[in-house]
């Protein structure tokens, strides 16, 4: 429970945990990006000094559909993959648990454990949840007026084969006339959009590899169904409030 000190100083107890701004890296559209589907890029960013002991959290906001998730955590730090829909400047701000370091004197607000070390301070923001945003809408206090980030929790994902197929004659199997099969390959992930005072479901990553040739039937009853390979449903984000971050 938090309490105020003789001098009115916040005190907070070991107890309480919360997540301080680490790094908050800025990732300019058209630069450094590589290809991610058919309508989107990937980025990855390394962040030296955490380990997965520290909680990491990142955040992510972008007018265009966003998200990350961790691919290494060797090196002496972690790295995360962004991913962003179309050309849309990023800003990635990555959260812990660990505490900011003692200091002598820090300028403006101070919170105390009671041994008197240092938990909190305007140098080491923290971050603020306002709610949950997922599939299902947006739950938690309003957003107006705040600058607001995402924290990618679940995503939908979704990816499937489908085959079709032409008349017969438009392939040969030795002297007999076949039906020709087209594959085609599909996925689709959710992104977010965390812009302003805006929190909102994204337009998809997606990839869609076009019509190939897959094989010469003999019949249609030789075509193959169309297969889901897999699929994830629903999607989640935590919505923080960076405003003054």
């Amino acid at each position: 429970m938090e309490t105020i000190t003789p001098d009115g100083r916040g005190q907070l107890t070991t107890d309480m945990v919360f997540f301080r701004l680490e790094q908050t890296v800025q990732l300019p559209a058209g630069s450094g990006w590589s290809q991610y589907g058919n309508n989107s890029g990937q980025r990855d960013v390394f962040i030296a000094g955490l380990t997965i002991a520290d909680a990491p959290m990142p955040a992510l906001t972008s007018a265009g559909g966003s998200w990350a998730e961790i691919v290494s955590t060797s090196g002496g730090g972690i790295t995360y993959r962004v991913y962003s829909v179309g050309p849309s400047d990023v800003t990635l701000l990555v959260f812990s648990q660990r505490r900011p370091p003692v200091s002598a004197h820090m300028a403006g607000c101070e919170l105390y454990k009671p041994d008197g070390s240092i938990v909190f301070s305007s140098d080491y923001p923290i971050a603020r949840p306002l709610g949950i945003l997922s599939n299902t809408g947006y739950s938690g206090v309003s957003l107006a007026g705040r600058s607001v980030a995402h924290v990618p929790q679940k995503q939908e994902a979704n990816s499937a084969v489908n085959y079709t197929y032409t008349g017969q004659g438009s392939c040969q199997i030795g002297p007999y006339q076949g039906y020709q099969v087209y594959q085609r390959n599909q996925w689709s992930r959710t992104s977010v959009v965390a812009s302003g005072s805006t929190a909102a479901a994204g337009g998809n990553f997606y990839s869609d590899s076009g019509t190939i040739q897959y094989m010469c039937a003999s019949s249609p009853s030789g075509v193959p169904l169309s297969q889901q390979i897999g699929s994830l449903g629903g999607w989640r984000s935590l919505i923080l409030d960076i405003t003054n971050l």
